[in-house]
């Protein structure tokens, strides 16, 4: 009789629900634009009829079919009932003819013909003439015969000319001759409009003009006193998104704040709430792109799913982000500062990996792989729709955005210092403004090499959205083929690393299902039957066996944080939680909170507990360890074999990972090597203990062995802490040699 095969274990990719439903959502969106507003009563009507055909079960097969069609049309309905009601068309047949001057906020893209002249949409427009001021209540196309600059998304200009209306209920069409920037800041709050003011003089007293301009199109995104020559130089050479507040400057901005914060000692939740009203505040202060809401949306929901500890999904916050900024304004699908935006975050999301692996194929260090194959990610995702917005394509940007970047960094935060210290400390700007000053200089005299390749910006005329769906085609291909690749070998390596059953083989069945209860005992199902089995986990480490950190990960996801009702056992005489990081504050609390009668009276939390401990203590380890260590680790230096859920088993594997390899071995310090060894002996045993709470043999017993434990291992990291801040304290007032 032949032997069926064995069958391998895969991991099979849950639906994404939320960005599934962002999608067509948008689409919905886009497709409203061929139908009248009066009609927005039809696709209501196709929502509901779609909600209750997907409720019954006898249509259970087709459900998912109904409720994308009700995705589709709750889209198409909000869009229509956001439209803007109709205008008084004919009283705009008074301004025909009438010469003067049109401000407003381009918006879309824009269209050259072939004898250079621009079209491009200017929403929020005002027309002034003969001492008269009118808003006009609709889009504006603009022609513009002899432009000296080119339009950017979001930034506000003016021209003058007259306008030419000949016909009811078609777009009004404005004739100008010339483009010019304005101040985008005249929609902004009185709290905004005075820290732009502040921002601008700030800049203008300490820095020469040209480079005052330039910071300030990279800290507010204000464009209008760039010079031409300026402005085309950063558009040829592809960083033109510098000049467009948006995640990056955000995440710039995040981690300066997260280090300050943390020096004063900000506890974390505290700190996150800090930071995120001083971005609004920021946010506000900008010329109001939608990539900076974007991020700021980004950033709200990451920390949100932080500190709730929820199951983090990286494509989950740009789809959220994307349906806050859609309910905020349906209009703004057209943007095309959105349409970059999100097309340069989902980019890295997906083409990260292969730039990568990529890299690390060509013996890149791993830092150096990770950041270039982001910045290189962005740059070849927005390239499709860079050439369908703006009928332009630069390929240096692809050289240009990763050298650029990592000074991007350095002049961000002394430009935020300078204009602070104008405020309040002048005389000291004018030792860090010479300094800004010459990166600025170094900045453009770079972007002026790269200008001078041939064939590094051209134009690509207007192409088609099918063209350009084409692309995104392509690339999406491309990344499935690689991501096939990744699983294939995942799943080669699993069967190699997995020994076979020889029972199941021998007797021909197929293995059930398993899966972990609150208890974290893994049960097996066989049909009318419910027995729970209790695993075999007799190996020297559970952190080296993918059945047990998948358990222990699925029961903590299961078992939900309590929450901390008195503070009565906080301060501990085994670990005083001033001596803790802050990062770890938080985390002492809930680990104090399970004590004795918590866990006899809940025993199902044990396992809880004991990662609580086993993260504490590592998180410890991994934050004071590379001190001691000379080179410091890089990330990668620990290689880590199993993917997990749950953040605090990840630190206990990180840290139980370092604890066992090589790079110990860089200690400069006899006693810090004394006091880790000792560590590997009590962090193995409470990392072991893990075997005994997951089969749960004798509840009492886990728990007092876990009590043991972690009296154990809370003074030796009492131990473990002081030493590191004495060897700290001692650095830091030694006398340096040369002195």
């Amino acid at each position: 009789m032949e032997k069926p095969k064995k069958l391998t274990e895969i991991s099979v990719p849950h639906l994404e629900v939320l960005p599934l439903f962002v999608t067509l959502f948008a689409i919905g969106i886009s497709f409203a634009e061929l139908f009248a507003r009066d009609t927005a009563w039809v696709f209501f009507s196709l929502t509901l009829f779609s909600v209750m055909l997907s409720l019954p079960e006898f249509m259970h097969r087709f459900r998912w079919h109904f409720l994308a069609i009700a995705a589709f049309s709750v889209g198409a309905f909000y869009a229509l009932v956001n439209t803007q009601p109709r205008f008084d068309f004919p009283q705009l047949f008074k301004l025909d003819g009438i010469e003067g001057r049109l401000s407003g906020t381009f918006r879309g893209e824009y269209r050259s013909g072939n004898t250079g002249a621009i079209t491009f949409r200017m929403v929020d427009a005002v027309f002034e003439f003969d001492e008269q001021c009118v808003i006009i209540p609709t889009a504006v196309n603009c022609h513009i015969s002899k432009p000296s600059l080119l339009p950017e998304p979001e930034q506000t200009y003016s021209t003058v000319g007259k306008f030419s209306i000949s016909q009811i209920d078609i777009t009004p069409i404005f004739k100008g001759a010339d483009l010019h920037p304005e101040s985008s800041s005249r929609n902004t709050s009185k709290l905004a409009g005075r820290l732009q003011r502040q921002i601008r003089d700030g800049l203008k007293a300490s820095l020469p003009p040209r480079h005052a301009a330039i910071v300030t199109g990279f800290i507010l995104g204000d464009t209008s006193s760039i010079n031409l020559e300026d402005r085309r130089l950063f558009k040829e050479t592809g960083i033109s998104h510098l000049l467009a507040v948006s995640g990056q400057h955000l995440m710039v901005l995040v981690m300066l704040l997260a280090a300050i914060f943390h020096w004063l000692k900000i506890p974390p939740i505290s700190r996150s709430i800090l930071t995120a009203t001083i971005l609004g505040v920021y946010a506000m202060t900008t010329a109001g792109s939608p990539s900076v809401w974007r991020a700021l949306t980004m950033y709200l929901c990451v920390a949100t799913i932080l500190h709730l500890e929820s199951n983090p999904s990286p494509i989950r916050p740009v789809a959220f982000a994307a349906f806050i900024l859609l309910l905020h304004d349906p209009a703004i699908f057209s943007n095309a500062a959105f349409q970059l935006s999100f097309t340069a975050v989902i980019g890295i999301l997906f083409l990260r990996r292969p730039f990568e692996q990529l890299f690390a194929k060509l013996y890149f260090p791993v830092f150096l792989s990770r950041y270039l194959s982001v910045s290189l990610a962005a740059s070849i995702a927005t390239l499709p729709m860079t050439a369908l917005l703006f009928g332009t394509m630069s390929l240096s940007a692809l050289v240009v955005n990763p050298l650029i970047l990592w000074v991007f960094v350095y002049v961000l935060p002394v430009s935020f210092l300078i204009v602070l210290l104008s405020a309040i400390w002048p005389t000291m700007t004018l030792l860090i403004a010479p300094a800004l000053s010459l990166v600025i200089d170094g900045i453009l005299a770079f972007l002026q090499k790269a200008a001078a390749i041939p064939g590094h910006f051209f134009f690509v005329g207007n192409l088609s959205g099918i063209t350009i769906a084409g692309c995104f085609a392509i690339l999406l291909y491309i990344v499935s083929l690689c991501n096939l690749r990744e699983t294939e070998l995942s799943t080669l390596a699993a069967i190699i690393k997995t020994p076979a059953d020889p029972n199941s083989e021998k007797n021909g069945k197929i293995r059930a299902p398993e899966f972990s209860g609150n208890n974290g005992v893994s049960r097996k199902f066989e049909p009318g039957i419910e027995k729970p089995i209790a695993p075999d986990y007799r190996i020297n480490s559970p952190f080296k066996n993918p059945k047990v950190v998948r358990d222990i990960d699925t029961t903590l996801l299961n078992c939900r944080r309590r929450p901390i009702k008195s503070s009565s056992n906080v301060e501990s005489e085994l670990l005083p939680i001033s001596l803790l990081s802050i990062d770890n504050q938080n985390l002492y609390h809930q680990l104090m909170d399970l004590d004795y009668n918590s866990l006899k009276l809940e025993p199902e939390r044990l396992i809880q507990a004991h990662t609580y401990l086993l993260a504490l203590v590592g998180g410890e380890i991994i934050n004071r360890a590379s001190y001691h260590l000379s080179p410091p680790p890089q990330p990668g230096d620990v290689k880590i074999e199993y993917v997990v859920r749950d953040r605090y088993l990840a630190i206990s594997i990180l840290a139980d990972a370092l604890l066992n390899s090589k790079l110990l071995t860089r200690a400069t310090d006899e006693n810090f090597m004394l006091i880790v060894s000792r560590a590997q002996a009590i962090y193995g045993r409470a990392r072991n203990q893990l075997e005994r709470i997951i089969v749960n043999s004798d509840p009492n017993k886990a728990i007092d062995q876990h009590l043991s434990v972690r009296r154990d291992l809370l003074c030796w990291c009492r131990e473990f802490v002081e030493f590191d801040q004495e060897v700290r304290r001692k650095n830091h007032t030694e006398l340096r040699p040369e002195q």
